[in-house]
């Protein structure tokens, strides 16, 4: 199966980051531990239907699409990684036919929904660990909000705010060192979700490259569009 998707000819360090990094990103067992927990936060938070189109934005290699594919109808995984975006699609080719996941390779923060016009009316749009890597967290927030139907769910994982330990210095394209909870609660509330939760999905702990284990919470941040 082939990505659909704008050809993106200038990538750029955070993409290329990535790229490097797909094909061992699932040897880590502290990533499969999160995204296993994210995955079961959002199964007990939002209410899955077998009807639901959704969308998983910053899929990465899939991990969480996967376990949550057998609750709802289908799902779109978008990243900007194309290799990413080609690990999953290696596990897809690996699992029987027909399957409910399909891949599109699009930056919702370039303008480049247009290309999409089939991601409308979704019943979920789920994220986790991406938002920190997004500047205007807000505008993509909203990009959101308009491709979710009335009552439709999105459903944001990512860091508590700390103080840039969690990725160091290596990891280019970090563009907010996590965020207080309540600035989400606000970001959410002004776009026009409602019934906002936001709780611990999981604790992370990570090494510094000082050498010092620190423990750092993971939220899920749910809502729905009015």
């Amino acid at each position: 199966m082939s990505t659909k998707g704008v050809d993106c000819k200038k990538m750029d360090k955070k993409t290329n980051y990535f790229d490097k990094a797909a094909k061992t990103w699932d040897e880590k067992p502290a990533r499969v531990e999160l995204a296993r927990a994210v995955t079961s936060a959002i199964r007990e938070n939002v209410d899955l239907s077998p009807k639901f189109s959704c969308m998983e934005y910053g899929c990465g290699t899939g991990i969480i699409s996967i376990s949550l594919a057998p609750y709802v109808k289908r799902i779109v995984a978008v990243d900007t990684s194309r290799q990413m975006l080609k690990v999953l699609e290696e596990k897809l080719a690996m699992q029987p036919e027909p399957h409910n996941i399909s891949t599109y390779q699009m930056d919702l923060t370039d303008g480049q929904l247009d290309s999409a016009p089939f991601l409308k009316e979704l019943d979920l749009i789920f994220s986790s660990m991406t938002l920190h890597h997004i500047g205007p967290v807000k505008e993509l927030l909203h990009r959101f909000y308009q491709l979710l139907r009335p009552g439709g769910w999105l459903a944001i994982a990512d860091l508590d705010k700390e103080d840039g330990d969690f990725h160091g210095k290596d990891v280019p394209g970090v563009a907010h060192f996590g965020f207080e909870r309540e600035e989400i609660r606000k970001l959410l509330s002004d776009i026009g979700f409602k019934e906002i939760k936001i709780l611990t999905a999981h604790k992370m702990k990570k090494t510094t490259e000082a050498g010092v284990t620190k423990v750092f919470p993971v939220f899920l941040a749910t809502g729905r569009k009015n």
